[in-house]
């Protein structure tokens, strides 16, 4: 499983390359194509019934607690699929950190019900399907571990820590009951060659001089925003400045336009000279490497991970590498808007301390100081499970009818969890005249009247016949069960954008 669409391609394709046969790797997400290097297609399987399947949380979860996402617009399902599938084989929990929240741990709502699906979607797995189970991460704090391991007490928990003597160092100052494994011996030995020629910064400058600045030194710049409209507006500003090819590129594009800015991306790190403009989006899972990566300050997971982008491929690189970290009043806050105000200030005020200039910052191998793991340790708090969820959880997952009509689940997903299992709120299609943009409803509600043509003060959900209108007050009370109704007729192709709404350049606003 793995938290965006974005990597579930790649993730596939190399499934392939590292030997599983064609014939027995598929996908499910919300993806039209997905090919190998060689051209060949992997199959896409709807119910998860293959030896070797990439999925997202999402398609994973709404499985394994409704129906089978090709049986959601259905009045029967068959809801006994998503435990078989499940219970077909080992499940491998990949980039965990990016779903747990875990630069907020438990101080929101939302983050406590996330990490709440996943540690019953484990017991699940583990104690009555007696599946195994791996949870993959490269950035959870201890403290989180700690959580993890007590909210699954009774299980049998073993963790194992892949990481030099510093980051080992970390955690047994938590008393957790891990097993060393210390690093890769392939991978340790590029710790040298990282440490001497892969520089990092703090900078108070505007983010944008800072992108321009490190263009001048470095052909392969890629600058990180917080948000999409502070991403737009950096870019922006760099168009007429920038000497080489300038991409944007965030969540709020096509399937299409964003596949067509990746190949460019890929296409330019070969051989040109590149500056993307990205938000969240190229933080994991792409495998971009830069020269030089230019990030506004924002919490310790995301942090490293935007890191991670730059001098990547250790084994290939030559030259020098650089890393910003923008520190200005503009970069903290948008921080501050997306994430906990403590952690990104007291993640700024360990960087300046460490670095008053520029020079040396273990981001990759966690073997000297300063070091990534002294970010992850100024998260204090451990997340905890919502006991109230538990019982509903349990009654979502039990085959309780088998004429049951999935609407009736929906309803209950929509007064439980708001329409989402793994994630802030549902996700819904909005199409434009590029094609469809995938938004959360908490997007909808704050922009839908400026990004959605209405009549009569509601949305128009487009067919193929043509549209129906729909209610925005029910669609943001009742997600699930609005796009049901929607849906169970003919194909839903998502909420009509108003015209020019969706800019091929910036995306939607």
């Amino acid at each position: 499983m793995l938290p965006l669409r974005a990597i579930i391609s790649d993730a596939a394709s190399k499934a392939v390359e590292r030997g599983v046969p064609l014939e027995d790797v598929s996908y499910q997400a919300a993806i039209d194509e997905v090919r190998t290097e060689e051209g060949e297609r992997v199959r896409k399987s709807p119910y998860m019934f293959s030896r070797y399947v990439v999925t997202t949380y999402d398609s994973f979860s709404f499985s394994l607690y409704a129906a089978p996402v090709a049986e959601l617009s259905r009045v029967l399902a068959h809801r006994d699929v998503g435990l078989l599938a499940a219970a077909g084989g080992g499940v491998l929990f990949d980039e965990a950190h990016l779903v747990m929240a875990t630069d907020e741990a438990d101080a929101s709502e939302e983050g406590r019900k996330v990490f709440t699906v996943l540690c019953h979607e484990i017991e699940i797995l583990s104690r009555h399907l007696q599946r195994p189970v791996v949870i993959a991460t490269a950035t959870l704090p201890a403290p989180v571990i700690r959580g993890l391991a007590e909210a699954l007490r009774g299980l049998e928990v073993k963790i194992h820590l892949c990481l030099g003597e510093r980051g080992l160092e970390y955690f047994r100052g938590y008393g957790l009951p891990v097993e060393e494994h210390g690093l890769d011996p392939d991978f340790e030995s590029h710790y040298e060659k990282y440490r001497d020629h892969v520089a990092t910064k703090v900078s108070k400058s505007g983010l944008e001089e800072d992108a321009l600045e490190a263009l001048e030194e470095y052909p392969r710049v890629a600058v990180f925003c917080n948000t999409v409209a502070r991403a737009v507006e950096v870019y922006r500003r760099l168009r007429d400045r920038a000497d080489a090819e300038l991409i944007l590129i965030h969540g709020r594009f096509t399937e299409s336009d964003k596949n067509s800015k990746i190949d460019c991306i890929e296409s330019l790190l070969r051989k040109g000279r590149v500056l993307v403009v990205s938000t969240q989006v190229l933080e994991a899972g792409v495998d971009f490497d830069f020269d030089a990566v230019v990030t506004e300050i924002a919490a310790p997971g995301a942090l490293i991970q935007r890191a991670g982008r730059a001098y990547r491929h250790l084994e290939k690189r030559d030259g020098e590498g650089l890393i910003v970290v923008n520190v200005s009043d503009e970069s903290l806050r948008s921080a501050t808007a997306v994430y906990p105000c403590e952690a990104v200030e007291a993640v700024a005020r360990r960087l300046s301390s460490a670095l008053s200039r520029e020079g040396f910052f273990d981001w990759r191998f966690a073997v000297g100081k300063p070091s990534f793991v002294d970010l992850l340790a100024e998260i204090k708090v451990s997340p905890s499970v919502d006991k109230s969820l538990y019982i509903p959880l349990e009654n979502l997952v039990r085959i309780r009818l088998l004429n049951e009509k999935i609407s009736k689940i929906l309803s209950e997903l929509d007064e439980l969890v708001r329409g989402a299992l793994v994630r802030d709120s549902a996700l819904i299609p909005v199409l434009t005249e590029r094609g469809v943009v995938t938004v959360s409803l908490d997007y909808l509600e704050r922009r839908g009247g400026k990004v959605l043509e209405l009549e009569g003060g509601e949305a128009k959900a487009v067919f193929s016949s043509g549209y129906k209108r729909v209610s925005l007050y029910h669609l943001f009370k009742e997600p699930l069960t609005t796009l049901h109704r929607l849906t169970k007729e003919e194909e839903f192709r998502g909420l009509k954008a108003r015209e020019g709404a969706y800019d091929p350049e910036v995306g939607l606003p």
